[in-house]
């Protein structure tokens, strides 16, 4: 590695998560239908959220999108996804394309 001092980044507990009311996710896409695409509303993974049970106690929290520009998108934790720790996010005005991968911050409401 020629020296490189590779970083290892811890991710979060929930009791973390939960105790300090603030969370990191990533941007998975857009909530998809049979035949539709739901623009404002996106797929979020919360880093250290792994279950559904713990996603659940999310819904209500308030998640915040910052492009490259500076603009900033507000949105809010509406549901869970699945059981592996995805929440659904509603978006006004709804988050462009190139938002996906991008990362996200949710604080508690």
């Amino acid at each position: 590695m020629s020296g490189e001092a590779t970083r290892l980044v811890r991710l979060p507990t929930p009791e973390e998560i939960f105790e300090k009311g603030m969370a990191v996710g990533v941007i998975l896409g857009y909530r998809m239908g049979g035949n539709e695409q739901y623009e404002n509303q996106v797929r979020i993974k919360i880093f250290g959220i792994n279950d559904r049970r713990l996603a659940s106690r999310l819904i209500g929290w308030k998640v915040i999108y910052r492009d490259q520009y500076g603009n900033e998108y507000r949105g809010k934790v509406i549901g869970v996804h699945g059981n592996r720790g995805v929440v659904l996010a509603r978006f006004k005005p709804n988050l462009p394309g190139q938002a996906i991968t991008g990362l996200v911050v949710l604080q508690r409401s």
